[in-house]
């Protein structure tokens, strides 16, 4: 495998691997800068005297974030007697917000996952994105 690969591999154990893209794009990460990498987890297993490749992905704790100031947002605006068009307001930032970092981080992980295919020349990988995002 090339040096200058664009994402780094930290093994976990002997059949498990956690890959990190060097810049991510939603995040401002870029070579060792601040926030959370966009990574896949690798599993090896073997069937039928094979070994196969597992990919997937983990929940982004910016998700969880929004919901949690959206949440406070409004708790502020029902304490200080807001009118209903804030709140509905705050819940529509607070969904469009989400499905914007939901697109940019999807979009980012199977670009990661492409790249991996390709460099591993993989013809066919198991793929699971988190459904809880």
């Amino acid at each position: 495998m090339s040096e200058d690969r664009p994402y780094q591999i930290n093994k976990v154990t002997d059949k498990q691997f956690v890959i990190k893209a060097h810049s991510s794009w939603g995040i401002l990460l870029i070579n060792g800068g601040w926030g959370k990498a966009i990574n896949v987890i690798l599993q090896l297993y073997e069937s039928k005297g094979n070994t196969n490749v597992s990919i997937k992905t983990n929940p982004r704790i910016e998700h969880y974030l929004i919901l949690f100031l959206g949440l406070m947002f409004i708790g502020v605006s029902i304490s200080q007697n807001e009118l209903l068009e804030i709140y509905l307001f705050i819940i529509v930032i607070v969904i469009l917000i989400h499905i914007w970092l939901h697109f940019i981080y999807r979009y980012q992980e199977k670009i990661l996952i492409d790249k991996i295919k390709q460099e591993l020349h993989l013809k066919e990988v198991e793929t699971v994105l988190n459904k809880a995002q």
